[in-house]
């Protein structure tokens, strides 16, 4: 059985210690394709390197050898952070289509594993649909902790774990942690060395950088566009206080939250792309809600660029909506709101076992919920959809839905922690490790049975 791995910087070093244990423990032969040479992992397996496009690769570039339509390569022009955020074109696409393709056509691999984060990666699974060959993509969940899921190709759709591997005591305890407010997703804890917080002289960001000055120009903004995004956001959360609402002063109507998510991550912007500018979809909110609501907006704790651009200039100016203060906790604004309208978060979930009103109007584990599919796939608009929720048929789960729904969170995840080192040191532990490989080796021998079942 042939696996090849795809780069991705920091976490490569959690690829090469899971490709380790895959050749020894399972018999397994790992192969590489590299996009950033700085992070090519330094072993004995075959390694492919991408490379860089000369600069003939990007002038009027022609379509790619391999067959592609201009709404895939679209697609990935959608979820590409470098290019929404970096300033990035996309001359480069026809190059690594091509260059993907034919490391494929080398390599020959049964299983792809990789994130569907970067170009590359999200590009990567789509040539991959291309050859029929499947792309696993491990990825930590908001809720169990503890656990990981294994997603098919660049979106949301979970692979079963047939493995029972947790309790009647588990599915309970998860539900009345959350609602309790004594359990939170591990990345939004208070971790120390987060990625966030890495120091300057961290040796990660000095390669990062080196890999920017030999030529990786394409998912690595320069030194320069690195600092101007970091002052813009400084200006931003400034501007942000300027003109937020405290509690105390928010109007006594009926209040509808709307809790922006962080950019740039592949949750919003590669399995939500369709909703991924933020700022549009605070004004269409603002547009549909009902008269007699309000728009709550509440920042990400780890707020970064998802408030650039134009978005406070042309938020404020909405009267019927309110920018909650920066230090304000979930648990506050709550208490304080009718409905919440997320659409990717993590917040769903939290919120049906809170029961609070909640509509999700991305991909995510309530789609495996009948009644709140019914209410949301049963209208073609999020004005429909909005007015139904807060006028009509606002969802609260029954204790059996949210029993379900907490069984289906176990079902759709495996024991084990997916990352890198800075997120915690745990995931490099041999018996992570152990767990890790084997339910690659499990979902793998599932033939990728992808779940859409609803509970």
């Amino acid at each position: 059985m042939k696996i090849a791995f795809l780069e991705n910087r920091y976490k490569t070093e959690f690829w090469l210690a899971l490709a380790r244990e895959l050749k020894d423990r399972f018999g397994y032969e790992t192969s590489w394709i590299v996009q950033n040479n700085c992070y090519a992992p330094r072993c004995g397996d075959k390694v492919v390197r991408l490379g860089y496009p000369p600069k003939s690769e990007l002038a009027g570039c022609s379509e790619p050898r391999f067959c592609v339509g201009k709404e895939k390569l679209n697609y990935v022009a959608r979820t590409d952070r470098a290019v929404r955020f970096f300033g990035v074109s996309t001359d480069h696409y026809p190059y690594y289509w091509d260059a993907i393709g034919r490391a494929l056509s080398e390599l020959d691999p049964d299983l792809i594993v990789g994130e569907a984060t970067l170009f590359h990666e999200v590009m990567t699974s789509l040539v991959a649909e291309e050859f029929g060959i499947p792309y696993l993509s491990p990825s930590t969940p908001g809720y169990p902790p503890g656990r990981f899921c294994i997603y098919k190709h660049h979106r949301k759709s979970p692979v079963l774990n047939r493995a029972q591997d947790y309790s009647e005591t588990d599915v309970t305890s998860l539900i009345e942690s959350v609602a309790s407010y004594h359990s939170a997703p591990v990345y939004m804890r208070n971790v120390k060395n987060v990625l966030s917080s890495r120091p300057v002289s961290d040796p990660q960001k000095l390669r990062k950088l080196q890999g920017f000055f030999t030529g990786e120009r394409f998912n690595t903004p320069s030194p320069t566009t690195k600092l101007r995004l970091h002052m813009r956001l400084k200006r931003a959360l400034q501007e942000w206080k300027r003109n937020q609402t405290e509690l105390s002063q928010i109007p006594s109507k009926k209040s509808l939250l709307f809790p922006m998510q962080l950019q740039p991550e592949s949750n919003i912007d590669v399995w939500a792309s369709e909703y991924n500018d933020q700022c549009a979809f605070i004004e269409e909110l603002s547009s549909v809600a009902p008269r007699n609501w309000q728009v709550l907006v509440k920042a990400n704790p780890k707020a970064k660029y998802e408030l650039l651009g134009p978005l406070l200039d042309r938020v404020i100016k909405l009267p019927n909506v309110h920018l909650l203060p920066l230090d304000v906790g979930i648990g506050e604004v709550l208490s304080k709101v009718h409905q919440v309208i997320t659409i990717t978060g993590t917040l769903a979930v939290e919120c049906v076992f809170r029961d609070i009103p909640v509509l999700q109007v991305g991909h995510g584990p309530l789609d495996f919920l009948e009644r709140h599919q019914a209410m949301r796939s049963n209208r073609d608009s999020l004005e429909s959809m909005v007015n139904h929720a807060c006028n009509e048929g606002e969802f609260l789960a029954s204790g059996e839905e949210k029993r379900q729904l907490s069984d289906f969170l176990f079902r759709t995840s495996f024991p084990g922690l997916v990352g890198d080192r800075y997120l915690s040191e745990d995931v490099m532990s041999p018996k992570n490790l152990t767990k890790v490989a084997r339910a690659l080796v499990e979902a793998h021998g599932y033939d990728i049975q992808v779940s859409e079942e609803r509970v």
